[in-house]
């Protein structure tokens, strides 16, 4: 409201219009990302709590507070695009990533791209749709497994 008396403190209208559309754009992935986020969740095999919030402030997507593992679901905004189509992550994202870590949680990243990829030509009924649950499942299981420290064994719930 401030502004609307200050003329001289808007923004010009095309500036307007680029934060305008950036801000629709963000609400886009951000309600995207909690599909995503969803439909990892869908595909663990065992139980995690969703959106856990640690006394440290951190939320993690997926957790099992019990074992300290943490799956996070990192949509496009963490991570930068470069020239070459490589994705690496933001600087807020690795030092999420470091501090859970020196906290002593496990932490499976699933980055947006690899999980899309598992679904290019998606079937949406019968063998093939199955086929495609199955390997998202096993694409899980396997970067869990892949960020235990060698020689510890997953507990059963």
């Amino acid at each position: 409201e401030y502004e609307l008396h200050r003329p001289n403190l808007l923004l010009p209208s095309r500036h307007r219009a680029q934060v305008h559309e950036e801000a629709v754009s963000q609400l886009l992935q951000s309600l995207d990302t909690s599909r995503l986020q969803a439909d990892v969740g869908d595909h663990l095999e065992q139980p995690y709590a969703s959106e856990h919030i640690l006394p440290q402030g951190y939320s993690l997507d997926w957790a099992r507070p019990e074992e300290k593992i943490a799956i996070e679901v990192d949509g496009p905004w963490h991570f930068m695009r470069m020239h070459t189509g490589e994705h690496v992550p933001t600087g807020a994202t690795i030092l999420k990533l470091r501090q859970l870590r020196a906290l002593g949680w496990l932490v499976v990243s699933v980055p947006y791209y690899e999980w899309r990829r598992l679904g290019v030509g998606e079937a949406r009924e019968g063998d093939a749709r199955e086929d495609l649950e199955a390997l998202r499942c096993e694409y899980l299981r396997d970067k869990v497994a892949a960020a235990r420290p060698e020689g510890e064994e997953e507990s059963g719930s």
